[in-house]
């Protein structure tokens, strides 16, 4: 029977002889049951893993050791800071030529003022000591103590201004504490001290107030303000003006009319006239620039510009100066003499910086003293004028004090002289109402009084002013 269970048991194809069986064991770790193969298998897997994380962890030892956090930021900070030093080195070199165009401008604009302040005391040493000393030398006659005294008084005070003027040095000022990355460094700029006048000095420039009519010469027609002065000799001057439409009339200081020239074609316009010593010639400008010869009576008509009408001429040397009527581009033209080529030209923008679109300044008179240009300017908003001075790159020098107002919008007859060399005189006619005025060479207002006229010209030699008037010419002395 129980050879028959034998046989039974290994007869059946899907049984196992107990002695054949694989042996099986359960994981303590994971309840996992396996035979011994793939428990040996698994157990080398889980070596496997554990090794692999020891060498992880032996890397990541060594990466820790190996790491310095701080000398990395160290030189991250350094290569920063070289980084913005070759920035801010670049920077300053830039701005610091920024800054050297400034003091260069400076230094330009310093030359300058000092020429004028130069020119200032220069006059006033000359008006109150030189000539007071010429005068007492020419004349044949005892010479008064008290005379002396008054000069040497009057010397020692423009000596001891003269010498604070030789050691004044707060000119120029430049805060280099304050500069920021931004770029911002104060720069200021000082003036030279300005001359003090002594007390009498009614003697310097004429006292307006106390001026008297010396000759009156009627004219038929005189609205227009065109009027030159040429000095022929100390007791001989010649006064040039123009009556519409065609005729230029010359007068003797003294005498009167002496000559009538009329002109063929008619000018269109005159709106100045200036004697120019390099030339001598008389020059008219207007619809057109032209020259006169006062010995031959020759017109000859030299350019027609295609800007609006010429407004007003100046000469210095071989140079010469256009201001045209409203001009926008350009405003002034600079031409050399005798050729009258083109140098260069002015815009307003150029000219007058300050010009906004609700504020434009217009200039009507331009005049040289020989040292400076000026111009009348008036301010298209407000309608007030002033008196700038200029160098002869059109530079502005200073902006000169208000002294009178346009009664109406339309009204452009102001027009300037120069007296001896750091005064001017300017006739306005478009006040209310008219006046005379004074200004010295820092555009500050001396001297003003009532007074009609188109224009005003300045024979010194003689201490008159001539003044073209609705009447016609009036001469003054003073």
């Amino acid at each position: 029977m129980d050879g028959s269970n034998d046989i039974d048991y290994f007869q059946n194809s899907f049984q196992i002889s107990p002695r054949l069986a694989r042996q099986y064991f359960m994981c303590p770790h994971c309840s996992f049951h396996l035979c011994f193969e793939h428990g040996q298998e698994y157990q080398q897997q889980i070596q496997n893993q554990i090794h692999s994380i020891q060498d992880h962890a032996v890397n990541l030892e060594q990466t820790i050791q190996n790491y310095q956090p701080v000398q990395t930021i160290i030189e991250q900070v350094y290569k920063s800071l070289h980084e913005w030093k070759d920035k801010m080195f670049q920077f300053i070199n830039e701005y610091s030529e920024q800054i050297r165009s400034h003091i260069e401008h400076a230094q330009n604009r310093l030359n300058e003022q000092w020429n004028m302040t130069k020119g200032e005391y220069l006059q006033l040493l000359e008006n109150f000591v030189q000539e007071p000393i010429d005068r007492l030398l020419r004349v044949p006659k005892q010479i008064h103590p008290e005379d002396v005294r008054h000069i040497h008084r009057r010397f020692i005070s423009i000596q001891s201004q003269i010498t604070d003027l030789l050691t004044f040095r707060d000119l120029l000022r430049i805060n280099f504490d304050s500069c920021s990355l931004a770029g911002d460094i104060n720069i200021s700029r000082g003036h030279f001290p300005s001359p003090k006048l002594p007390s009498n000095s009614i003697e310097t420039v004429p006292s307006l107030d106390q001026i008297t009519l010396s000759k009156r010469f009627d004219v038929l027609s005189s609205s227009t303000p065109a009027l030159a002065v040429r000095t022929v000799d100390h007791s001989n001057s010649m006064i040039l003006t123009w009556m519409k439409p065609s005729t230029l009339l010359i007068f003797d200081s003294e005498q009167g009319l002496t000559r009538r020239v009329d002109v063929e074609p008619a000018f269109i316009s005159i709106h100045d006239i200036l004697w120019c010593e390099y030339l001598n010639n008389f020059l008219l400008a207007g619809a057109a620039l032209h020259t006169f010869d006062v010995q031959t009576n020759e017109i000859k008509q030299i350019f027609t510009p295609e800007n609006p009408h010429i407004w007003s001429i100046t000469t210095h040397k071989t140079n010469l100066y256009v201001l045209y009527a409203m001009g926008e581009s350009p405003l002034i033209e600079h031409r050399s003499l005798p050729s009258f080529h083109l140098i260069q030209t002015y815009t307003r923008d150029q000219v007058f910086s300050i010009n906004s679109t609700s504020s434009i300044e217009v200039a009507r008179c331009i005049r040289t003293n020989g040292r400076h240009l000026a111009m009348t300017i008036r301010n298209s908003a407000t309608h007030q004028w002033r008196v700038d001075v200029f160098n002869f790159q059109l530079q502005r020098l200073i902006q000169g004090e208000i002294l009178g107002q346009a009664a109406h919008p339309d009204y452009w007859c102001c027009l300037l002289s120069s007296y001896r060399s750091n005064y001017w005189l300017i006739m306005d006619n478009t006040s209310e109402p008219e006046t005379v005025t004074l200004v010295d060479g820092q555009g500050r207002l001396r001297q003003q009084i009532q007074h009609d006229g188109y224009n005003i010209c300045v024979i010194e030699s003689k201490q008159q002013l001539v003044v073209k008037d609705q009447h016609g010419l009036a001469v003054f002395r003073f």
